[in-house]
């Protein structure tokens, strides 16, 4: 098995309702950016840590759905 066939496994586990969610994330490398985003915008929405190394701003129920999945909020 190479790499490719280890992403593509990795990519038919993801549930089909975070796989959702992980396309609604708004993703940010700095971290004063993520969190100014998430208290200027309309809707309510926190920063929470991704696993590329950048901070996702999402809805509070979307942070949920992630924090079940293990994400964890940042500070």
């Amino acid at each position: 098995m190479n790499d490719n066939d280890n992403a593509a496994n990795a990519n038919a586990t993801i549930d089909p309702e975070i796989e959702k969610v992980l396309k609604r994330v708004y993703r940010f490398r700095d971290r004063d950016l993520a969190f100014g985003f998430a208290r200027h915008a309309a809707k309510t929405h926190w920063v929470m840590l991704g696993d590329d190394g950048r901070y996702w701003v999402a809805t509070p129920a979307d942070c949920g759905r992630l924090e079940r999945v293990g994400y964890e909020y940042a500070d």
